[in-house]
């Protein structure tokens, strides 16, 4: 399937936001929680207002994974909606396993070497960020080769297993949503008022991750089947569509999640609801670069096509590097300039690391698992 570069585009944006979340979990929690106890920065009254603040989309990582689920909504329907071949639903249900699992497991045992070298840092750094509840906790296990091999193969995809990588517990979602998509799509996607079908699944899924995957789906329709929807938005809207439709996405997806929104610019939103207004903030930025050709053209800029290319690597392997470089060099360079110098250059540092690694992982572990997944299709096709 040719690759819809707008839409690249904001997966490279969602991965580098989810990096920018992790390290300040790590090194700025206060960012996060608005906790004075762990603030860096002056007497703290900056970190605790950018816990509660739009401005905080900027690290806003449950968001950025809830663009990565509406994206793949939209990615495994959108072929089907072109050509309503029910062989590409078969297709991509045998192959999604195999075309995860090879990545996953590189950076599980990479992880399980470093544990098993001493090589993560992030319990030290804990002790000074004040990232107890989140940072200290990692990689804190007695582990052994069979139990990595559990997690990688089996724990990750149907436990919420991330107790190898941080980031990985996104997977079991991203796994069962790409079924629940493919059999939606099985069951209704060619109905004439699958409308209908939207509606009830919707309810059913609202309060939770599984409805990013479904607003996927109805955005690829729209997209596929009822494009003058779009230029109909703009027409009507003097063009001004597409930049409402960002900056609520936008505004939505800033939620906090770790900081009581009471007294906050968010308060009219109720507490207890981030992954709903989350998934809504998603679906909004997405449908925003379909309704906004000047965000369309932005996002697609080669330099971001690259990005998008090992998005999926630098999300896999960031959180290792985090833990480990990251870690190591703030240990070294804290005692000798201020806090906050040294966590950015260890961010800073960090970032060729986790692209040359993720490129790595992409070219001679990504795209093979991809081609695995292709031939374990085929071989299964001929048998059947």
């Amino acid at each position: 399937m040719d690759k819809i570069k707008n839409l690249e585009g904001l997966r490279a944006f969602a991965a580098m936001i989810v990096v920018v979340h992790h390290y300040i979990l790590a090194f700025l929690p206060a960012m996060y929680n608005g906790n004075l106890t762990e603030a860096h920065i002056g007497n703290g009254a900056v970190e605790s207002y950018l816990a509660s603040s739009p401005l905080g989309i900027f690290y806003a990582g449950n968001f950025a994974v809830c663009v990565f689920y509406v994206l793949s909504g939209f990615v495994l329907s959108y072929k089907f909606f072109k050509t309503q071949d029910y062989k590409i639903l078969s297709s991509a249900a045998v192959r999604r396993y195999f075309r995860l699992v090879l990545p996953i497991f590189a950076t599980v045992f990479l992880a399980y070497l470093g544990m098993k070298f001493g090589l993560f840092f992030n319990k030290e750094v804990a002790a000074a960020s004040g990232s107890y509840w989140w940072f200290a906790g990692q990689w804190n296990f007695e582990t052994s080769f069979l139990h990595m091999l559990k997690s990688a193969f089996y724990g990750v995809f149907f436990q919420y297993d991330a107790s190898y990588n941080t980031a990985l517990w996104m997977i079991t979602y991203e796994f069962f949503g790409s079924f629940l998509t493919l059999a939606f799509l099985a069951f209704f996607g060619t109905l004439k008022k699958r409308y209908m079908a939207y509606i009830i699944c919707g309810l059913l899924l609202i309060r939770g991750y599984y409805w990013a995957f479904l607003l996927g789906v109805i955005l690829s329709d729209v997209y596929v089947n009822k494009p003058e929807i779009f230029q109909t938005l703009k027409k009507y809207s003097a063009g001004l569509a597409g930049p409402i439709l960002l900056l609520i996405g936008l505004f939505l997806g800033a939620y906090p999640l770790g900081k009581n929104i009471d007294g906050t610019v968010y308060k009219f939103l109720g507490n207890d609801n981030g992954v709903f207004w989350h998934v809504l903030g998603a679906f909004l930025v997405t449908a925003s670069a379909f309704a906004w050709k000047g965000l369309s053209n932005c996002l697609s800029k080669t330099w971001l096509m690259f990005i998008a290319k090992i998005s999926f690597s630098i999300y896999l392997l960031h959180a290792l590097v985090l833990g480990s470089f990251s870690s190591y060099l703030f240990l070294r360079l804290k005692d000798g300039m201020p806090y906050i110098s040294a966590v950015l250059v260890s961010f800073g540092a960090a970032i060729p690391i986790i692209f040359i690694a993720a490129w790595l992982l992409t070219k001679y572990v990504d795209i093979p698992g991809i081609r695995l997944s292709q031939w374990i299709y085929e071989k299964i096709n001929k048998i059947s």
